[in-house]
């Protein structure tokens, strides 16, 4: 996972439980991350030095794959609702000083 900074905290002090931080906190743990980023990158193709789109982190993506799943978002509405929810920001491992990725780079695991 990655660090909270200090906003992370701060902006999480003062929330109370919801059903998806606890749907999404359930999901964490019982996935195995560490497998299946093992596994999607035996499939990813990408390459700096192939060209293209630069290389997003593949555990950031797969929790996108999860989180488009379990609320039916497609990658534009995805987009929107990191840029909007920071518990899918959180989930997806998006501390507040980062920038969300474009919906344009989503399949490109």
């Amino acid at each position: 996972m990655y660090q909270l900074s200090l906003g992370d905290y701060q902006v999480n002090q003062n929330r109370r439980r919801t059903r998806t931080l606890i749907k999404l906190a359930g999901i964490e743990k019982i996935v195995n991350w560490a497998k299946l980023v093992e596994l999607f990158s035996a499939i990813d193709k990408t390459d700096r030095y192939i060209g293209g789109s630069h290389r997003k982190k593949i555990l950031m993506m797969t929790k996108a794959l999860f989180i488009q799943h379990l609320y039916d978002l497609s990658d534009p509405e995805l987009e929107e609702q990191w840029n909007d929810r920071i518990l899918f920001q959180r989930f997806a491992g998006i501390g507040l000083d980062l920038k969300v990725p474009e919906s344009q780079y989503y399949l490109a695991l």
